[in-house]
C-alpha cells in the first residue's frame, strides 16, 4: 500500500512539474498582462507567484486523479462541495494577490501607443500624423529615465498632456531638447498631464509618484485652466482633507493604481480578483481610447458654444481662488519636504476682449451651470488672469521659479489651436522660453543619492 501511494505520489509531482514547465511558456504574457504593464517584477515576487502556480498545478491533479474517490449521495452535497471549493479557491486568491499587489501609481497605462491625426483646418497649426506613447512607467518621453542625470516630471491637464502634439512635438519634449543642447548633464523630462486634471488630482499624483520615483530632481507644475473651469461649472470646493481621503479623486488622478488594502467585502469592486480580471478583460478587448483621434468631439463642443447664449457676469471667484491657493501651497510643502525642486509657471489663454469671429469660433471652453449658456472671451480672460495671480504671489512668496508666458504669447492661432491648447509653433515656443529660463533655477549638481 504505501509503495503504491508513493508511485502514485511520484506520477502526480512529475505530472505538475510538467504541467508547471508548460505554464513557465506562457507566465511572461501573464504576468505582464496581468500583474505588471511595464513587463517588470521583482524576482522574490516571481518567486512567489511560480511557488503558487505550481502549488495550484499539484493541488488539481491530486483532485482530478481522486476524483472517483470523491463520493456524494446527490445534487445538493455536489453543490455544496462545488461551492466549497469555489469560495476556497477565491478567498486562497484572494490572499495570494493581497500579498503580490507590487502594481504602482500610473497617470497613464504603460506601454501606450495610439496614433492621432486631426481633420484638417480642425486645429490650426496641427498637421499630419501625432504618434503618442508612454513608456514603462506610464510616463510620455523622448529619453530614457534611468539614463539621465538631471529629472523633470511636468504635471498639469491637457495643456500639458499635448493630445494632438507627436511625442518630439511637446513643449515638454521641447524643454528636454533644448536643455541637452550642449550641456554635459542629461537632462529627463516626462510629462504626466492628462486632460481633465486638476490640482485636486496633482495634490495625489505628487504625493504618491515622488515616493515611486525617488530620483525625480524637479516637478514643473503648469496648472489653473481645469482649476477655473470646474469652479465655473460647480461653484464646489474642496478641503485639503477631503481631497486627500477622495476616492472619487484618487481614482481619475491615476489610470491604475494599487488597490486600497482595507478591502470592503460587501463591494466586489474592492477585490483584488475583480480588480486583476477586469484590467485583463479591459486589455483582451483593446478598449483603450484617449479621446477621439480625429477631434469630432471639437466640432460638437466648438458649434455648442457658438449656438449658446454668451453671458459676463462672473460669480465671485474668492472661494476657488482660496482653494487654488491652498491646493498648490500643499504641493509646494510636498516637493520641498521630499527635497524637490518645484517651478511654477501661468496658464496662458487665447481668450481676450472681442475677440474676431475667425478666432472665437474656434472656442469650446467657458461652460457654467447651464449646458445652453457660456461666459464670453472677456470674462474668462478676467477670470483667469486672477488665477494667474495666485500663482505669481505663491512663487514671489515661496521664492519659487515662475514661468510666467500669460501675457506674453500672442493670442492667436500661431500660437493656440482653441482656448488654451498649443498648436506645433505655440508648443516650440513655449517650450524653448521655459527652457531658458529654466538653466538659471536648477541644481544640476544636487545628488539625490547621498
Amino acid at each position: 500500500m504505501k509503495k503504491f501511494m508513493k508511485n502514485n505520489f511520484r506520477i502526480l509531482l512529475y505530472f505538475s512539474i510538467f504541467l508547471f514547465s508548460i505554464g513557465l511558456f506562457f507566465n511572461q504574457w501573464i504576468l505582464s498582462m496581468i500583474f505588471s504593464d511595464d513587463h517588470f517584477l521583482e524576482t522574490q515576487t516571481k518567486i512567489k507567484i511560480y511557488l503558487f502556480q505550481f502549488f495550484c498545478f499539484f493541488l488539481s491533479s491530486i483532485i482530478y486523479k481522486y476524483r472517483y474517490s470523491i463520493r456524494v449521495k446527490n445534487i445538493f452535497q455536489r453543490f455544496l462541495l462545488l461551492s466549497f471549493s469555489l469560495f476556497f479557491c477565491f478567498a486562497l486568491s484572494e490572499v495570494i494577490l493581497y500579498k503580490f499587489d507590487t502594481i504602482k501609481y500610473y497617470v497613464w497605462l504603460p506601454n501606450a501607443n495610439t496614433v492621432h491625426q486631426p481633420a484638417p483646418g480642425l486645429m490650426p497649426g496641427i498637421y499630419g500624423l501625432k504618434r503618442f506613447t508612454t513608456d514603462n512607467n506610464g510616463i510620455r518621453s523622448i529619453s530614457s529615465y534611468s539614463k539621465s542625470d538631471y529629472k523633470i516630471l511636468t504635471i498639469g491637464g491637457s495643456t500639458t498632456e499635448c493630445l494632438y502634439l507627436d511625442d518630439s512635438e511637446t513643449w515638454p519634449a521641447v524643454l528636454e531638447n533644448n536643455l541637452n543642447q550642449g550641456s554635459s548633464i542629461k537632462y529627463w523630462v516626462g510629462n504626466v498631464g492628462q486632460s481633465g486634471m486638476n490640482t485636486r488630482h496633482h495634490i495625489l499624483q505628487v504625493k504618491y509618484l515622488i515616493p515611486q520615483f525617488p530620483e525625480v530632481d524637479a516637478i514643473l507644475l503648469f496648472v489653473g485652466i481645469n482649476d477655473l473651469s470646474y469652479f465655473l461649472r460647480t461653484n464646489k470646493t474642496y478641503s485639503i482633507n477631503q481631497i486627500l481621503y477622495s476616492n472619487e479623486i484618487l481614482e481619475k488622478a491615476f489610470s491604475r493604481r494599487p488597490k486600497t488594502k482595507k478591502v470592503d467585502f460587501l463591494d466586489f469592486h474592492e477585490y483584488h480578483i475583480y480588480f486583476l480580471v477586469s484590467k485583463a478583460l479591459y486589455i483582451l478587448t483593446n478598449k483603450t481610447n484617449y479621446q477621439d483621434k480625429v477631434g469630432n468631439s471639437y466640432k460638437y463642443n466648438r458649434l455648442k458654444r457658438i449656438n449658446g447664449e454668451k453671458v459676463s457676469a462672473l460669480p465671485s471667484l474668492e472661494k476657488g481662488l482660496n482653494e487654488y491657493r491652498d491646493n498648490i501651497n500643499y504641493i509646494v510643502d510636498i516637493c520641498r519636504k521630499n527635497d524637490v525642486q518645484i517651478i511654477l509657471a501661468t496658464q496662458p489663454t487665447m481668450w481676450f476682449k472681442n475677440m474676431p469671429k475667425g478666432l472665437s469660433k474656434l472656442l469650446w471652453f467657458g461652460w457654467t451651470d447651464s449646458d445652453s449658456i457660456y461666459y464670453n472671451s472677456s470674462s474668462l480672460d478676467d477670470a483667469m488672469a486672477q488665477y494667474n495671480n495666485i500663482v505669481r504671489n505663491i512663487a514671489i512668496e515661496n521664492d519659487i521659479q515662475l514661468m510666467d508666458l500669460s501675457n506674453s504669447l500672442p493670442k492667436d492661432t500661431t500660437v493656440f489651436y482653441d482656448d488654451c491648447h498649443f498648436n506645433e509653433r505655440g508648443a516650440l515656443l513655449f517650450g524653448e522660453y521655459i527652457s531658458n529660463s529654466i538653466k538659471q533655477s536648477i541644481r544640476p549638481e544636487r545628488n539625490k543619492n547621498e
